[in-house]
């Protein structure tokens, strides 16, 4: 299983509901569309299959079958976007707006990895080291203000 590349940050999956119906064929579309690129067909196979079993009744999932959608969602689906997430992102809803789910920075772990880095040196570094560390911050730092 490969994670996602960095153009996928700041990529909303889903925006304005929070339904068990809507949420799981949004998020299945997009797995199927990137299934090759990250090596996940297996995963995608078992939980479409999963998902067949759900019947639905006038759009929405029967009574019976609300509590194994939700598991569906929450435990197989949204653990596999989030093994998958560029690095340096989660997968879930937007700080600001909790019907709006995609691939947001994780500013935490890039504070902790730009931290590292600048620490990495543990010495005066010379022009041409500080030029690099300062390039891959830069570059981090971009890709994530999408």
């Amino acid at each position: 299983m490969k994670q996602l590349s960095n153009k996928y940050v700041g990529i909303e999956l889903s925006n304005a509901t929070m339904r068990e119906e809507d949420l799981i064929p949004s998020f299945l579309g997009f797995l199927n569309a990137i299934v090759e690129e990250c090596e996940i067909q297996g995963e995608v196979n078992a939980i479409e299959e999963e998902v067949t079993q759900l019947e639905r009744e006038d759009g929405d999932y029967k009574e019976e079958y609300r509590e194994q959608a939700s598991w569906i969602l929450n435990e197989d689906i949204w653990d596999l976007l989030q093994e998958i997430a560029p690095e340096f992102t989660y997968f879930g809803s937007h700080e600001g707006d909790g019907a709006c789910y995609g691939f947001w920075t994780d500013d935490e772990s890039l504070q902790d990895v730009l931290m590292a880095t600048i620490d990495e040196f543990g010495y005066q570094p010379d022009f041409n080291e500080i030029r690099a560390c300062c390039e891959y911050i830069i570059n981090l730092l971009d890709v994530h203000q999408r």
